[in-house]
């Protein structure tokens, strides 16, 4: 951690140290300890439609395993101290280097709850200040578009050095959440592709404010600031909406959400001027022991038309694709539009059964397809059709018991003429991903 932040940490604890007038601030927790085991198995063919072996696609099968530990002591009411170790294996795969460290410290932070009510601070009234300080992994804001805690790859959510602020304040009529972070980013993946990625050293800070109490509307805006490597002076600014039917309407049960987001600022000697934008809808339908939900939308980044020094490729500040793009994890975000029907029924608790259905298509065709594992294919014009292909991923995720969690899934991705033209002409053949994840959580849960 950097200097700055270790003596705003000493600041912070010597402030939260100091006694306050209720004595029930000195009763704290004893230590405890916990973790988790996941075991992830992969199948893969192909892995991806530019990477070739011996002129065809690659194929990929292989076992991922990942193991956490950790400790979490509250020395004193509102005062946590958690530590989390990570390690991380890959096992049994064929063609694709990892780079997985053996053991690393996933998380190391100082957590301190209702700031306001500890001396010096009680000008903050009753509202509720939260703190955070260390090393921490990234949270999830909104729908995760532009920040998130995705934790499907085997590293997990990246991580950062730095503080977040987590305040509420308002009244009980109007309740605003305001989350302030400032973070040194130390672990990159999942985000390993694009042509230009938060590369370690890359320094994110900004805002995020949100309005959930108010009936019929609710949302948040935000603005992001990243500086780092590979002159990367970048800003995101963003709003997000969705509805808020009070319980006694009829339209309790539907969800309507609208996100837009403008990428400024600089990528070396190109300025960039992107956009990203989500609409959907889902529908709880009120049928007993199945709980049927269904939705719809459309998501929309942009691409660049031409080379020119003015730069129109969306770039994501952080990997979103596992969880809105498809399983298979074929389409990067930059340059696409994704029609989607998403299907979810839960016929016991702890069972949820998923069909989503993917329609995947280039903003901008001289600007190429972006894939994960082979960066860009296909720019500069030699992709003349925007149809990159659809996707239909069936998944569940079931429960078992407390100390076991299950999930298991089938992908099929049916390629359309971008990708062909993309892959050389020669290949258009469908692809297939199956995989099947056990978690095994022991001990107390993490905080």
């Amino acid at each position: 951690m950097r200097w700055g932040m270790l003596l705003g940490l000493a600041v912070l604890v010597l402030s939260v140290s100091v006694p306050t007038t209720d004595t029930r601030a000195d009763e704290g927790d004893p230590p405890e300890m916990g973790g988790d085991v996941r075991i992830r198995t992969e199948y893969r063919s192909p892995f991806d439609y530019i990477t070739t072996d011996g002129g065809d696609p690659t194929g990929d099968d292989g076992t991922f395993a990942r193991t956490r530990l950790h400790f979490w002591w509250e020395p004193r009411e509102d005062i946590g101290v958690f530590v989390q170790a990570q390690d991380s294996r890959t096992w049994g795969f064929d063609s694709i280097t990892t780079a997985d460290p053996d053991i690393d410290m996933k998380q190391v932070y100082l957590q301190l709850d209702n700031v306001q009510q500890h001396h010096g601070l009680t000008w903050l009234g009753s509202n509720d200040v939260d703190v955070k300080i260390g090393r921490i992994v990234l949270p999830t804001f909104g729908d995760g578009y532009i920040l998130a805690a995705n934790d499907w790859a085997n590293l997990g959510p990246s991580a950062f050095d730095g503080i977040w602020f987590d305040a509420s304040v308002g009244s009980e009529e109007l309740a605003v959440d305001i989350d302030f972070l400032y973070a040194d980013l130390v672990n990159t993946d999942p985000y390993v592709s694009g042509p230009i990625g938060p590369a370690e050293g890359t320094v994110l800070w900004g805002a995020n404010i949100g309005i959930d109490d108010v009936d019929w509307i609710a949302g948040e805006v935000y603005a992001w600031f990243f500086d780092g490597p590979k002159d990367m002076d970048e800003q995101f600014y963003g709003f997000r909406i969705r509805s808020n039917a009070p319980e006694e309407s009829a339209l309790r049960d539907l969800l309507v959400v609208f996100e837009y987001a403008l990428d400024t600022g600089e990528r070396g000697a190109v300025d960039v001027d992107a956009n990203f934008w989500v609409l959907r809808g889902e529908y709880a339908i009120p049928v007993d022991g199945l709980n049927p939900v269904i939705g719809v939308g459309m998501s929309h980044t942009t691409g660049s038309p031409s080379t020119a020094s003015d730069n129109e490729t969306w770039v994501s500040p952080l990997d979103w694709n596992h969880a809105r793009l498809g399983h298979y994890d074929l389409q990067d975000n930059s340059n696409v539009d994704d029609f989607f029907i998403t299907t979810q029924i839960t016929p016991f608790g702890g069972f949820e059964v998923h069909l989503d259905y993917h329609i995947l298509t280039l903003d901008e065709e001289f600007d190429g397809w972006y894939t994960l594992a082979a960066g860009t294919a296909g720019a500069g014009g030699t992709i003349t059709d925007d149809d990159v292909g659809s996707e239909i991923d069936l998944y569940a995720m079931w429960s078992v018991a407390e100390n076991l969690e299950m999930q298991f899934g089938w992908s099929i991705f049916m390629p359309g003429d971008a990708v062909e033209q993309a892959a050389g002409g020669g290949f258009d053949d469908g692809g297939n991903f199956f995989y099947v994840q056990l978690m095994v959580p022991f001990g107390a849960p993490a905080k």
